[in-house]
Parts: structure tokens; C-alpha cells; sequence
């Protein structure tokens, strides 16, 4: 089973990646170096690039690309 756009439904997450307390994850891709604050919502078929830091209580959309740095 895949997303609309062809993602699969899966959560892929590189390397010395961070995740803060009390966020909700779902079917997306975050890259290497990649810092995640508190409560943070990722929805699916989001991308997050290398080295990208998403701030607390931010929303990710879905399908959103998060641009490195």
C-alpha cells in the first residue's frame, strides 16, 4: 500500500537524527543530521532534508519538503 504520490507507508529516519518528547510521526522521510523539537507533528508523505531543524509545536503538512539547514 502506498500514499497518493508514491511514497510508501513506512517512516524512514537517517542517521544522528534528533526527536524531542510527545511528536507524532508519520508515513515520511527525514534524512541525516536532522533535528525534530518538542511535540512536533510530521504528516504523511513529508520529506525533511539533511541537517533541517523543525522548531517545537510546528506542523509538517502533508507531502511538505523540508529544505536542508
Amino acid at each position: 500500500c502506498s500514499l497518493p504520490h508514491g511514497i510508501s507507508q513506512s517512516v524512514n529516519i537517517g542517521k544522528n537524527v534528533t526527536v524531542e518528547a510527545n511528536c507524532s510521526i508519520y508515513s515520511c522521510i527525514i534524512d541525516d543530521d536532522c533535528i525534530i523539537g518538542h511535540n512536533v507533528v510530521i504528516m504523511p508523505g513529508a520529506r525533511l532534508e539533511r541537517g533541517c531543524h523543525v522548531l517545537p509545536n510546528s506542523v509538517v503538512p502533508p507531502g511538505r519538503l523540508v529544505p536542508s539547514g
